[in-house]
């Protein structure tokens, strides 16, 4: 069995990299990056004004999701790899690439992009952003959210071992309590936005 890989540091400035099988990386100050590359239950984490936090690689569904982290004003976490987590607090952006994603951010833009990713905006200056297929998106009264609807082409895919899937609708709608409501997951169903909160 392979241990954890981890690098830490806690200096303005300092950059933490870790990669492994389970690479966990930490950087605790400003101007700083934590940067997790690894194949299975990596976490990145940054906290500190302007930081960064940058998480490479797949997880799986049995428990070894990656997880970035950062806090602290202007700063950016990305996820690149399927059921990566993300989460942005402070005026950063929050990105997952990939299947299944999970991203949040308080203040600024939440993004997945692949296919069942679930973006959320928890201030009320946010945007959620779901681009994939079957994704959802949500957020705080007063935040934005953005969602794209994609269709299977089955005809084309009868050679193929992967999806073929064609964008048909991009729709954006601001959350004002009566036509799009607070803290519940939308999807976008024949180019309008639907309830997807308990799928």
């Amino acid at each position: 069995m392979s241990k954890a890989v981890n690098a830490t540091t806690t200096d303005d400035y300092r950059d933490a990299v870790a990669s492994g099988k389970s690479a966990n990386a930490r950087s605790d100050g400003d101007f700083s990056t934590a940067v997790a590359i690894g194949s299975r239950g990596s976490i990145a984490i940054s906290n500190g004004n302007y930081s960064h936090a940058v998480c490479v690689g797949e997880g799986d569904r049995a428990g070894s999701a990656f997880t970035v982290s950062v806090m602290g004003a202007g700063s950016h976490a990305v996820g690149i790899g399927d059921h990566h987590h993300i989460m942005a607090n402070g005026n950063g952006h929050a990105v997952a690439v990939g299947d299944c994603g999970l991203v949040s951010a308080t203040e600024a833009a939440a993004v997945a992009i692949g296919a069942g990713g679930c973006a959320t905006a928890y201030g009320a200056d946010g945007m959620a952003v779901a681009l994939g297929y079957n994704s959802r998106a949500r957020g705080m009264l007063g935040s934005w959210l953005v969602v794209a609807e994609f269709v299977h082409d089955y005809e084309a895919e009868k050679d193929r071992d992967d999806p073929v899937l064609h964008l048909v609708a991009i729709k954006a709608a601001k959350i004002d309590g009566v036509n799009i409501q607070p803290d519940v997951y939308y999807r976008l169903v024949d180019g309008e936005f639907v309830l997807a909160q308990n799928e």
